[in-house]
């Protein structure tokens, strides 16, 4: 689980409490929530593809009337994505960390997130 921030002051513990629960019902229960919203919803279309996507890895079966949760195991990491990583925590990587990283990489989705990073490395409240 990926949480990026562009501005050092949005760190909030109570947002760090809910990604930690989210990582701690493991992907099998990640994937129940889904599915009861997916019940629930009128707009199923949107969630369409990435049931297709889950479907592939192998983490739900699906067949005409019915989605099946295989009960992934799988514990996922917190990652944080943000502009310094003064304490050196090992889930953190800096926007210095992506960037270089990256610093190789002409592929435009990626070139245009490492602009964006290095862009955000300065106070992005200023104008």
């Amino acid at each position: 689980m990926v949480e990026l921030k562009t501005d050092q002051r949005s760190l909030r513990e109570k947002q760090d409490w809910y990604l930690e629960s989210a990582a701690k019902i493991k992907v099998s229960g990640l994937i129940d929530g889904l599915l009861k919203i997916y019940s629930a919803t009128q707009q199923k279309t949107k969630y369409d593809r990435l049931l297709e996507k889950l479907e592939k890895i192998h983490w739900i079966e699906r067949n005409d009337k019915t989605i099946k949760n295989l009960n992934c195991n799988i514990e996922p990491e917190v990652i944080y994505i943000q502009p310094l990583n003064p304490e050196s925590k090992k889930n953190v990587l800096s926007f210095d960390n992506i960037i270089s990283a990256f610093s190789d990489i002409e592929e435009p989705l990626t070139k245009r997130f490492k602009e964006s990073l290095e862009k955000w490395q300065s106070d992005t409240n200023k104008k």
